[in-house]
């Protein structure tokens, strides 16, 4: 009896153990149901000429959009370096960029595109076009992937009569079936096939291009994540793939209009071994070239440390699209604008930045506010501070009568990423140190199992640890980079010490009856009942 009673309080801390380690581990948040619309701008209009109610929130700086979505596309994959005598296979094979910067420095941009984990690809779908940021529990959504309920640039372009293409992942299909003009998916989850989506994709974009019925094409290629996947980072199929990559987008260069834009970019990275998921900086450090059809305004010296960033948010995509082609913003988008892209030699293009990011900043805050109406995740006196700061700007901002301010727009900025950094440390922040305890208790079950001062523990108690150790030792890799090999020493360090006692205690039990009973065959069933 006494070891029924000392098993069922093993049980109960494995219980206790496993459900800190999800608590740390699989974060959530509510989705609002609320979506953007012309009539429904998120703050007061400015007196001025900058009205949205004639252009829905913004006049559009662009009249189409290319989108080109590479895949695991690492950022380092984009950098050209000739510094390098002898370069990793994966390197220097898209020069592309470097070449496109050096001829029309005025027109293009380069720079890295940060990833919110998990890096996965639907929840990296989701959230460059929702504006939000995934949590894990909707990890399991990517095999098989349903359609996104949430506001998205994909429902705002098509609700705004614009129409869309879609060439490449059939997971769009999956996701915003309904909202596609034109679409030719191809299937997206045999990895061992590194050419059909590409090929595909490829087949249909410059003729889609020269079509006139279209107002943004999202080109998705598969090839370099798929030779990640099946094989590793410097094996030549990836160096075959990028190179590929980097010899069309020269060719669809040529054919951006100059009312056209051109954003090409990746959902995530990939670890050395071709692997994505979690939030190692490879993993998460992506790339995002942008190039324009007709030229970017001047921007001074003060401006361009507020203005232009090495380092870009994916989510930042989200309202530079909408608002660049004049549409709303999705309801629950945390992305800031990308300023620079929304100035031109207009002489009033900067109030209009000014206008835009005005914008931007009541839009985020207007869903942190019904977010927190919601759900009690986030304290009431953060909100309100954030209020304060709001309402202080936009006073600030009607005082001037639209006049341009740096310090404002400076300020506008600030305040979105403020929001945005408190959701992220809600929804975007694994507990390292819950699953860290957890894990401690686990081990420690295992070795008071191991010890022989205790009281025998049922065989049943101690199976199920095995299975948790190993699971656990694997997620906690996945997002803190320890490496395989430490995680398979660890993991069977674990079960060696959870059914080292039990199996000998039977082994000896067993041995204890055929000696004192010669005649009893001896049988496998002796150790296990």
């Amino acid at each position: 009896m006494k070891s029924v009673r000392v098993s069922l309080w093993f049980l109960w801390l494995l219980t206790f153990s496993l459900l800190l380690f999800l608590r740390g581990f699989l974060l959530t948040k509510k989705e609002v149901e609320k979506f953007s619309s012309c009539h429904d701008y998120p703050h007061t209009p400015p007196p001025s000429g900058n009205n949205p109610s004639s252009s829905c929130w913004s006049n559009p700086r662009y009249k189409r959009a290319v989108l080109l979505l590479v895949d695991a596309l690492r950022h380092d994959f984009t950098v050209f370096n000739d510094s390098v005598s002898q370069p990793e296979p994966w390197q220097n094979k898209m020069p592309v960029f470097r070449d496109l910067m050096s001829s029309f420095p005025n027109r293009t941009r380069h720079m890295e595109f940060i990833a919110d984990p998990p890096s996965a690809t639907f929840l990296r779908l989701k959230g460059l076009t929702t504006g939000g940021l995934p949590t894990f529990v909707d990890l399991g959504s990517n095999f098989g992937a349903s359609e996104i309920t949430e506001d998205s640039w994909v429902k705002q372009l098509s609700l705004n009569e614009k129409k869309l293409i879609l060439l490449g992942d059939d997971t769009w299909m999956n996701i915003y079936s309904q909202y596609f003009h034109r679409a030719f998916p191809y299937p997206s989850f045999d990895v061992w096939d590194l050419h059909t989506v590409d090929n595909g994709v490829w087949k249909h974009l410059l003729p889609q291009m020269k079509t006139p019925d279209w107002d943004v094409i999202v080109a998705h290629f598969l090839g370099v994540d798929h030779a990640g996947h099946r094989y590793h980072v410097k094996h030549p199929e990836l160096a075959d793939k990028l190179e590929q990559i980097n010899s069309w987008i020269e060719e669809v260069v040529m054919h951006v209009g100059e009312d056209t834009v051109l954003f090409m970019f990746g959902d995530h990275g990939m670890t050395s071994s071709g692997d994505h998921g979690g939030e190692t900086r490879d993993e998460v450090t992506s790339s995002l070239f942008i190039y324009s059809g007709s030229e970017f305004g001047e921007v001074s010296e003060e401006e361009r440390a507020v203005f232009e960033k090495e380092r870009v948010f994916q989510t930042d995509l989200v309202p530079t699209l909408t608002l660049l082609l004049g549409v709303p913003v999705p309801y629950s988008s945390l992305g800031s604008v990308i300023p620079f892209l929304f100035l031109t030699g207009d002489g009033e293009s900067r109030t209009h930045l000014q206008h835009v990011v005005n914008t931007n900043m009541n839009q985020v805050f207007r869903y942190i506010a019904t977010y927190s109406m919601l759900s009690s995740e986030f304290k009431k006196e953060d909100i309100a501070k954030i209020k304060a700061q709001v309402d202080e700007i936009n006073s600030k901002y009607h005082a001037s009568k639209s006049q341009y301010s740096l310090q404002l727009v400076s300020d506008m900025l600030r305040v979105i990423r403020v929001i945005r950094d408190l959701c992220s440390a809600h929804w975007a922040q694994f507990n390292l140190v819950l699953m860290g305890f957890a894990l401690f208790v686990m081990t420690m079950i295992s070795l008071g199992l191991l010890s022989n001062q205790l009281v025998s523990v049922h065989w049943w108690v101690a199976a199920p640890i095995i299975p948790l150790v190993i699971i656990s030792y694997d997620k906690l890799s996945l997002w803190t980079g320890v490496t395989n090999p430490i995680t398979v020493l660890i993991t069977l360090s674990s079960a060696v010490l959870t059914l080292y006692r039990p199996v000998r205690s039977r082994l000896l039990t067993a041995l204890q009856r055929r000696q004192a009973s010669p005649l009893i065959n001896f049988s496998i069933s002796d150790i296990v009942n």
